[in-house]
């Protein structure tokens, strides 16, 4: 398993673990980091749509300064 499946593996499982927890903050951290996995193999549509989903979470938080680095993102 390279770095990047490694990578993507564990973030599936801290995704799993941040929704039990219903952390809004760690949702949006963990999609974004998901969103920068795909992107590095290349899954543009997996990206962007994680990066939404980043957004999305930050929006619900009302995290400012995540918004800003979301949208950013989202180029």
């Amino acid at each position: 398993m390279g770095k990047q499946e490694l990578a993507e593996d564990r973030l599936q499982k801290a995704l799993e673990l941040a929704r039990q927890l219903d952390d809004m903050d760690l949702l949006g951290t963990i999609f974004n980091n998901l969103g920068a996995v795909a992107g590095r193999k290349g899954d543009f549509e997996a990206e962007e749509e994680y990066y939404k989903k980043a957004l999305a979470a930050a929006r619900q938080t009302r995290n400012r300064l995540d918004i800003c680095f979301r949208l950013a993102n989202l180029g």
